[in-house]
């Protein structure tokens, strides 16, 4: 005979270790309390971390962003009323920050999906005109700023454009006659100008997604890709590209290959889903994307080359199979990521991590392992998670499944009360932060 369920709510919270970080470890921490959703850009200016996407709101105080914000170190903050649509593109040319991407407003200035932030008096303004379509990718070049996207014309629509454009700071210009599709990532390599995206030509040169500019003319690198190139970055004097692609300059390289100024080759096995995001750091290249693993190994998310072989970065982001990594960066001697993902090295995590590397030598305040007791469990109404050792200044947050932070609540002392308030059925995680690298976590199921 079957056991009725009981019908009164419930909570069932299933205790784990709680321990600090270890020496030596690596695991990725939350920035602040992330941003709502996707991250698709950073970029580091005047000492802050700005980043970008389609995210509308910052931290766990809902605080309205609008696709744009910037992290000091400790707190985040907003660049006036952000934008009216999605940021996909940050960089600094001639000393200023630059944003592009789907949006027509900026501060509530008009512009042409791209404008020029002013630091000193928090206000956007317009860069010549913009385009006349979306831009996808920005990057500096011989002391111009180049722009990629959909677009056939910039300056207003006055000046012709073909998915390819150059800002001298005052005015827009062509860049011979373009390309023949979208362009998606910018590099320097070798005192060229490396763009690459769909396009099959350049200059009407054939060139399969990937070519060099030295400001007279379009050139091949080799043969190209057979699909689309989504990321470039220089590692130990190579030039390494990331994709939807499996091939490189006709021999197979899945996802991710390598230039070295004559030919192209793979990168150890690859991937199996594409790479989107490429970054040095340490040493070493880091690649982000969709996939789930890097030269045969699980590697969720994210990965690292150290010349020879691929390993896995902290657990990776333990996420859906429809999240992805977008956006690399290094940040006060700390790489961070950002994309579409909720969780990292087991954990919530709202769309932008930091990676911590710090070891625990010489932190003696919560530097201990605790052990804990739940009663009553399973509840009604309300629990106490009871610690051995006394916790100070910890602080206890509730989130869904999907990251989504339901409350948090701060406290000293060797005990917490939950209350059901209003708690859905569902699952939940329950994470203690007791300091800057020492974070507790537990995993809260809740039923009826």
């Amino acid at each position: 005979m079957k056991t009725k369920l009981l019908s009164h709510f419930k909570i069932i919270i299933i205790t784990l270790l709680l321990t600090s970080a270890t020496a030596n470890s690596q695991t990725w921490r939350e920035v602040g309390h992330g941003v709502d959703t996707t991250v698709s850009a950073m970029q580091v200016f005047n000492g802050d971390l700005y980043i970008a996407g389609s995210f509308l709101h910052v931290d766990s105080v809902l605080q309205p962003a609008n696709y744009i914000a910037k992290w000091n170190g400790t707190s985040w903050d907003t660049l006036g009323t952000g934008m009216d649509n999605a940021v996909s593109s940050l960089t600094v040319y001639d000393s200023a920050l630059y944003a592009a991407g789907t949006f027509g407003t900026a501060g509530g200035v008009a512009v042409n999906k791209m404008a020029k932030w002013n630091g000193a008096t928090s206000t956007w303004s317009d860069v010549g005109g913009g385009a006349d379509n979306n831009i996808t990718c920005m990057g500096t070049y011989n002391n111009r700023l180049f722009i990629g996207g959909n677009f056939g014309a910039v300056a207003s629509a006055s000046v012709a454009a073909s998915f390819i454009a150059q800002w001298d700071g005052s005015t827009w210009s062509s860049v011979g006659t373009g390309t023949s599709g979208r362009i998606q990532a910018f590099c320097v390599y070798h005192g060229k100008l490396i763009a690459a995206g769909i396009f099959l030509t350049a200059g009407g040169v054939t060139v399969n997604r990937i070519a060099a500019w030295n400001d007279t003319a379009w050139t091949a690198l080799g043969t190209g890709m057979n699909q689309t190139v989504r990321a470039l970055c220089v590692y130990n004097g190579d030039l390494y590209a990331g994709g939807s692609f499996t091939t490189a300059g006709g021999v197979t390289a899945k996802y991710i290959a390598k230039w070295n100024g004559t030919a192209w080759s793979a990168v150890g096995s690859g991937m199996e889903q594409y790479v989107s995001s490429l970054c040095v750091y340490k040493n070493k290249l880091y690649a982000g994307g969709s996939f789930i693993q890097a030269g045969g190994a699980t590697a969720d998310k994210i990965a690292v080359w150290n010349g020879s072989t691929w390993a896995p970065v902290a657990g990776g982001m333990n996420s859906t199979v429809s999240s992805y990594v977008d956006a690399l960066t290094v940040y006060d001697s700390t790489l961070y990521a950002g994309g579409s993902f909720v969780t990292a090295s087991s954990m919530p995590a709202k769309h932008i991590v930091r990676l911590d590397t710090t070891s625990t030598a010489g932190i003696t305040e919560y530097s201990f392992e605790a052990n804990s007791t739940i009663y009553p469990n399973p509840f009604s109404e309300s629990t106490t998670i009871t610690f051995d050792k006394e916790l100070n200044k910890a602080t206890l947050y509730i989130y869904d499944m999907l990251g989504k932070e339901m409350r948090s609540l701060k406290f000293s002392g060797k005990e917490i009360t939950i209350n059901k308030e209003n708690l859905d059925k569902g699952m939940y995680f329950v994470k203690i932060d007791v300091g800057y690298n020492t974070v507790f976590t537990k995993k809260v199921i809740v039923t009826d």
